[in-house]
Formats: C-alpha cells, sequence, structure tokens
C-alpha cells in the first residue's frame, strides 16, 4: 500500500545515511519474553527467542528525499533478520508485504526461507483495530519490555513503539552546500503516517511535523509524537 504526503518548496540536499528499527537494541535481549509478537502494518510473526530483528524498511532509497519538497510515497517492508551466528557480521533476510504477509522478494533465497522455517508459521495477518494494540494505541508505556527503549537518529530522540502495535520508524538525514543539516524521523503503518523533522543550519533551528493521519490513529500518533525530544546541536 502507497500514501503520499504533499510536498512542501524546500532546498535541494543530499542525503547522509538512513536507518530504520523498531524493537529494542541489544541491551534489551535478555529482558525478552520467550516468544513475542512483531509487526507492521497488518503483518505479525511471532518470534521464539531474541535472535530475531524487525526492520521496517522501505521499498525505495530515502537518500535524497525531503518531504518538504518532494512528495514521499512511502513503501514499507517487513523485513525479518537472524544472525549467521556470533563470529560472523552475515545474517538471514526474507522481507514480507506488510498488508499481506507474503514474501514480497521476487526469488528469496532457499537458505533465508530456512532460516526461518520456525517463525513462518506463525505469520498471519490482522487488522488494526486501535482498541486492542499496544502502545502508542493505549497509554500504558511499559519501558522495561522490548518497545520501551528510547532511540532515533542523532537530532531527534523517541520512544519507540511496542514491536506488536504495527508503527514501523524510518530514520534518514540530509545536509545541503549551504550548512545545514536536517534529520528526519518517520511512523507508518500502512494507512497513516508522520515525520517529524529537526533541521540546524547557519540561520538556526527549523522544526516541523508533517502527518497523514486517519481519525483512528491520531491518538497513538500523538502519543509518540509526545515523547520527541529535539537536539538543539548537532553532535560532534
Amino acid at each position: 500500500m502507497k500514501f503520499t504526503v504533499g510536498a512542501i518548496v524546500g532546498t535541494a540536499a543530499f542525503a547522509i545515511g538512513v536507518a530504520a528499527y523498531f524493537w529494542a537494541d541489544d541491551e534489551n535481549y535478555t529482558k525478552l519474553p520467550w516468544s513475542i509478537d512483531f509487526r507492521l502494518c497488518r503483518t505479525v510473526v511471532s518470534a521464539p527467542s531474541a535472535s530475531l530483528a524487525v526492520i521496517s524498511q522501505n521499498s525505495f532509497p530515502l537518500d535524497g528525499v525531503d518531504p518538504r519538497r518532494d512528495a514521499i510515497t512511502f513503501d514499507p517492508v517487513m523485513l525479518l533478520v537472524r544472525s549467521r551466528g556470533p563470529e560472523t557480521f552475515s545474517a538471514w533476510t526474507l522481507a514480507l508485504e506488510p498488508t499481506t504477509g507474503h514474501i514480497s522478494d521476487e526469488s528469496p533465497n532457499t537458505s533465508d526461507v530456512e532460516a526461518f522455517k520456525d517463525i513462518l508459521p506463525s505469520k498471519r495477518v490482522a487488522k488494526i483495530d486501535p482498541n486492542s494494540l499496544p502502545w502508542p494505541y493505549n497509554d500504558t508505556y511499559q519501558p522495561s519490555e522490548i518497545g520501551g527503549a528510547r532511540a532515533g537518529p542523532q537530532l531527534i530522540q523517541y520512544k519507540r513503539p511496542d514491536p506488536a502495535s504495527g508503527i514501523g520508524s524510518f530514520q534518514w538525514a540530509i545536509a545541503d552546500d549551504f550548512g545545514s543539516y536536517t534529520q528526519y524521523l518517520g511512523f507508518s503503518n500502512c494507512r497513516s503516517q508522520m515525520i517529524v523533522l529537526n533541521q540546524i543550519g547557519p540561520e538556526g533551528i527549523n522544526r516541523e511535523v508533517l502527518k497523514d493521519v486517519l481519525a483512528e490513529d491520531e491518538a497513538a500518533f500523538e502519543r509518540l509524537l509526545a515523547t520527541v525530544e529535539y537536539m538543539d546541536s548537532i553532535p560532534p
């Protein structure tokens, strides 16, 4: 599913990085229950151990994209990632379509599919029901759980949505030729989206929030926005 935030005129720029996780960092591995639900939009999988990472990845690069200038059409992908072992930096990966649960790789590697054979049977598609989803759809925030870690790009900090909420996050940054540095934080559940930006440059600080959010998702996205903290300077 694709959707667009309207463009606002901006300046030309180039991107210098992009990454997007919506689950815990390494220090929280030991806090994980044996099985936990990971969700992006409508697709849900249950992980039997802490060996699974789930990344909310966009199907096209966000490098160089400025939502104030460009109309952004998010096309999220649910990427399952599993380490091949403690002595290697390589990993098995498998992409799932977040609204249908289908494997989205045109020709997935057989060994990659095999690596997730204990998880794929748990794959299911569920409706987005704000009344039954965890934080930020309810106001009970539990920082000891996997979704409780604070995260974000250098200029924006936020509290991660619960991994079973279905809300993924996207982060990217742009620096221009005039000395301005802008970082973006996007949230999406395939039907609503919000982009937060923090720009620091010679002319000062500029902060904006761009939203295309359905009424039934409004409270959840407002809870996310309330956790955002802006940095006032670029870290060394």
